[in-house]
């Protein structure tokens, strides 16, 4: 006999799909209808595994499961639910679940997690019995909905509601009911979408982002993600559309749990085409209205998203391959930011990181002042502290008296390694260094000072200097990450900083701390590193990125490089064609032709050894793929020789992601 399963979910459709597919299986299956049903068959009965979903009304899943274990059960538990947030698995993970499944559930994770916990594989036959089960499940639900609704019965309505200029969504899986909803909202003036189901919806708002969706109708209980999680995704991120929820029928705690979750109205099923809903609608529109124009605070809530992501810009086309960042906003609109800067050719870089008070429009509207603030004055403003200063000062001047602002400013001078920082009620940094047995060490800096925007005290600052040394690594952080806890999950993750790159380091060390705790804060994690970790160029340049330029740099390097510094066996002008088609590939592939951009040159002389490393601001390229066969060339031909060149030409061609080395050795 194969084991006993429970499945936990206040949702008839959903527990109907995963007992069909299980018992298709050959397992056991018990229902429950919530977290008090769940607990009371725990009593009875002997169960090897349990599926709880997270959001039910009442006793929720989190609680539920709290519960279980506190009861001294250690049966494993998965959480399956509609809230895919990574604090949301974490927090179900923290509550005592072995393991979570996103809604919709897909059949093949689900045999998976079964034959995870109860180490008995489910049978190996064709999907096609238990997905046939998910077809019979979804027209008996279709049937059961169609014989116990109203059908349409429109009673006369006021055709001068105000609902035109309004788009709509219908959520629900009856197609006769989907469309008969449909036309009657069509008929009062909406503009109206429909879908089946949660999961549905929350891919048509994703993919209309463009569009101003100002309302969402969804039956409670849907497959796969049902209405109530339908309802807490939209008011977590998309709070500026309403969303009604309706059912044949519902308990108290049910109509709790959605009051809760900020629903805007419960309409009675058979009302939906009858005064009632209008009237339920219409009046949380004009509750809105109260609040100021319901279009343009839609809009508003949309370019709030907007700005938000064009808060975190690079100085160049991409973020470089020095610097690597990770922002996890607590709520949806926050008005954090990083910036970098890149300062003319003489190779130095600034860098800014923000903590904006609040999660509102108000906050967004002061990082972006803030923002226009920075880059008005960065250039003219190179030390650290001056610049703060300066920001301080016209924050003050445009009254920012409703959130302040916690800075730390960065002047990098990238080849020497030196840096200059100051801060403004952040934490200063944490500095990390390798010795040779690969031992890690750490330098906690100077942090606090006064926030930004309250006081006009330039004492208040705090600022000192630093340098940056080969295979040392400086972490910078919102308030909302702990030193101790950086520390431990830098600890952890040591196969990071053995690599070429540190791109995806952050967001590793966030993922690691975030397993430890439940996020209350904002968390911004930001790490720059010194590129010297072979040791100072001979010779450093860098150039726009235009052909001219590369016409310079190619005068400069062959006034740098004498002929007696050309490997033997090398001919110096075939050398300078190589690098004049790397430089050339930076500027037309990784730069995309923008004369803005920069691309950089290094060479390196050793004894009977010559390597030129060519830097551009673009994302790296697939090396092999890139390649064509040498006998596509001449030696006559101009352009499109590239890579291809490079290969034939010099003793070893390197690409480390936006870097091309060129290596020539003694033949």
């Amino acid at each position: 006999m194969k084991p006993n399963i429970l499945i936990v979910d206040d949702n008839p459709f959903n527990r109907m799909y995963v007992t069909e597919l299980l018992s298709a299986e050959g397992f056991l299956v018990e229902e429950a209808i919530n977290g008090k049903d769940a607990l009371l068959k725990l009593n009875k009965s002997d169960f090897k595994l349990i599926i709880m979903d997270l959001l039910m009304p009442g006793m929720d899943g989190f609680e539920t499961v709290k519960k279980i274990r506190e009861l001294g059960f250690t049966i494993p538990i998965v959480a399956v639910s509609a809230l895919a947030l990574k604090q949301d698995r974490q927090r179900s993970l923290r509550a005592g679940c072995n393991d979570f499944l996103p809604k919709p559930v897909d059949f093949k994770q689900l045999r998976a997690i079964i034959e995870k916990y109860l180490k008995e594989p489910p049978n190996a036959e064709d999907n096609s019995n238990a997905k046939k089960y998910y077809t019979k499940c979804q027209d008996s639900n279709r049937e059961e909905i169609v014989k116990n609704s109203s059908q349409v019965n429109e009673e006369s309505f006021d055709k001068s509601c105000p609902f035109k200029g309004y788009s709509l969504l219908v959520v629900e899986e009856n197609k006769q009911l989907r469309d008969s909803y449909s036309d009657f909202l069509i008929q009062i003036g909406f503009e109206v979408y429909s879908v089946s189901n949660g999961s549905e919806a929350l891919k048509f708002i994703e993919e209309n982002r463009d569009k101003i969706l100002d309302i969402v109708v969804s039956n409670i209980f849907t497959s796969g993600i049902d209405g109530l999680g339908l309802l807490t995704i939209i008011k977590r991120q998309f709070a500026h559309i309403l969303v009604f929820l309706y059912t044949q029928s519902y308990d108290p705690s049910t109509f709790q749990y959605a009051v809760q979750q900020k629903v805007d109205g419960i309409i009675p099923q058979a009302q939906i085409t009858k005064n009632n809903a209008i009237e339920i609608i219409e009046s949380a529109l004009s509750q809105l209205m109260l609040k100021g124009s319901r279009l343009s605070d839609a809009k508003t809530a949309s370019l709030v998203r907007q700005a938000q992501s064009q808060l975190f810009r690079a100085g160049c086309i991409n973020l470089c391959q020095l610097v690597d960042f990770t922002y996890l906003p607590l709520h949806e609109a926050g008005g954090d930011l990083m910036r970098c800067h890149r300062f003319g050719l003489d190779g130095d870089c600034g860098l800014v990181i923000a903590d904006v008070s609040g999660h509102d429009v108000i906050s967004s509207y002061t990082s972006a002042t803030f923002t226009g603030i920075l880059t008005s004055f960065w250039d003219s403003h190179k030390e650290p502290i001056s610049l703060l200063k300066k920001i301080n000062r016209e924050l003050i001047k445009v009254g920012n008296d409703k959130s302040h602002v916690c800075a730390t400013v960065i002047f990098w001078e990238r080849l020497s390694g030196k840096l200059k920082i100051a801060s403004a009620g952040n934490p200063g940094g944490l500095l990390v260094s390798f010795d040779l047995n690969n031992e890690p060490s750490y330098k906690l800096l100077n942090g606090g000072g006064m926030v930004l925007g309250i006081l006009d005290d330039d004492d208040l600052f705090i600022f000192e200097s630093e340098k940056l040394e080969p295979n040392s690594y400086l972490f910078l952080f919102s308030d909302g990450i702990e030193v101790k806890e950086l520390i431990d999950a830098i600890e952890s993750s040591s196969e990071f900083f053995s690599k070429n790159t540190i791109k995806g380091i952050c967001q590793h060390i966030l993922d690691n701390i975030l397993d430890k705790k439940e996020q209350d804060d904002d968390l911004l994690l930001i790490c720059i590193n010194n590129p010297q970790k072979n040791g100072s160029p001979t010779f450093h340049s860098e150039f726009l990125s235009t052909y001219n330029e590369v016409d310079r740099a190619c005068s400069w390097i062959e006034n740098i490089l004498p002929i007696e510094k050309i490997p033997q066996g090398n001919d110096k002008d075939i050398v300078l064609l190589s690098v004049r088609e790397a430089m050339l590939n930076a500027v037309e592939h990784g730069n995309n032709y923008k004369p803005t951009a920069h691309f950089e040159v290094d060479i390196y002389l050793k004894d009977n050894e010559l390597k030129i490393i060519i830097l551009d601001e673009g994302a790296g390229f697939d090396f092999k793929k890139n390649v064509r066969k040498q006998t596509d060339l001449t030696l006559t031909q101009i352009g499109k020789r590239g890579l291809t060149l490079m290969t034939s030409v010099g003793q070893e061609v390197i690409v480390d992601g936006n870097a091309v080395t060129l290596i020539f050795k003694t033949n």
